[in-house]
């Protein structure tokens, strides 16, 4: 028998990555109304845990592959939110177009890892810290 709490161990290192992903976002300028960081969550069991949140959120490192549509009226309305534009409804419609043809800038650039996949190894690395290399079993799924 152990004699650590692993529940509790899982339960405070998914939490903290939580936060860190959270302010992540936050630093690279990503967030707008807020949706993508409150929709991560954490849920755990005595010996395992997963993290998730809106399947979009995955978009904040690939970016928005081609063949995706965008609608003018959800652009217009984060470009609002961040202060791009407030009255000209033509440029979220441009940039509607061009997300459906190429991708957002984000993906045409390649893409980051500086949003949650840099913090999974880390997370799994203090897990392993605290609880014992030999009881850590770690399974990625996207």
């Amino acid at each position: 028998m152990l004699n650590i709490d692993l529940s509790h161990i899982i339960s405070e290192e998914l939490l903290g990555t939580i936060q860190r992903i959270a302010a992540n976002v936050w630093r690279n300028k990503q967030n707008a109304t807020g949706q993508a960081i409150n929709s991560l969550n954490e849920k755990h069991t005595p010996n395992s845990g997963a993290i998730w949140a809106v399947d979009y959120f995955k978009n904040l490192e690939i970016g928005t592959l081609p063949g995706t549509y965008v609608t003018p009226s959800t652009l217009n309305a984060w470009g609002k939110v961040k202060g791009y534009w407030s009255q000209d409804n033509s440029i979220p419609f441009l940039i509607s177009r061009k997300i459906y043809a190429e991708g957002s800038l984000l993906f045409r650039k390649g893409g980051r890892t500086d949003v949650y996949t840099n913090e999974i190894p880390s997370l799994i690395e203090r897990i392993a810290d605290r609880a014992g290399e030999e009881i850590v079993n770690i399974k990625l799924i996207d």
